[in-house]
């Protein structure tokens, strides 16, 4: 096998990765917690992780995501928001709680938030960049590192349904790993493949 081969082998089968789809959570199943001391708790897996909830009228949905170690987190990506209401909010920080109360918020505890829906990202939509420039928070570029997040989601108004995608992908430190060790492999296949030969003809009679 040659060297390029092992390589885009090794590539497609980290892409595979990052396309596997996974629904962390369906609303459909239960109300996500209320609670900002006390958030619905998932482990993101590399790949997209959905989470299909729904607010209204004040409700808060309160969530926190462990992106784990040797991964990051690359996109927010809105995959679908149904309501009359153009726009819901969704705010986060990093740690396992949220801090900040709902009313009385101080945005400089915010890791960063951002509106979204029909009359803010739209459907299609990676919000994670969005949320890293909310005014007064403090503010990333992503993507973000391994750690835990507590995400804030709420709707004054209407009913609205949405469907956040949270891409999570190896570290480029992973990814360089892989493709090391298969060519590490390959290394050790050839070299073994060129001194069989020689090493039948020294062990024969």
């Amino acid at each position: 096998m040659r060297f390029a081969t092992v390589v885009l082998a090794t590539l497609i089968s980290l892409a595979a990765a990052r396309t596997q789809a996974n629904v962390i959570w369906n609303e459909t199943s239960g109300d996500l917690s209320g609670d900002r001391l006390a958030p619905s708790a998932f482990v993101l897996n590399v790949g997209s992780n959905n989470l299909i909830g729904s607010v209204a009228g004040g409700e808060l949905d309160y969530v926190a995501l462990t992106v784990p170690a040797g991964a990051q987190l690359t996109e927010i990506t809105l995959v679908s928001y149904a309501s009359v209401d153009q726009v819901a909010f969704i705010g986060m920080q990093q740690g396992a709680t949220f801090t900040e109360p709902a009313v009385g918020t101080n945005v400089a505890n915010l890791l960063g938030y951002t509106h979204f829906g029909s009359g803010g990202a739209a459907p299609g939509t990676d919000i994670l960049d969005n949320i890293g420039t909310g005014a007064g928070a403090q503010g990333f570029v992503p993507p973000l590192p391994a750690a835990e997040y507590t995400f804030w989601i709420q709707q004054l108004g209407s009913l609205t349904e949405y469907n956040l995608d949270f891409v999570v992908v190896p570290e480029p430190s992973s990814w360089l790993l892989a493709v090391l060790s298969a060519v590490g492999a390959l290394t050790y296949l050839r070299k073994h493949r060129r001194l069989a030969p020689r090493l039948r003809a020294e062990r024969a009679p």
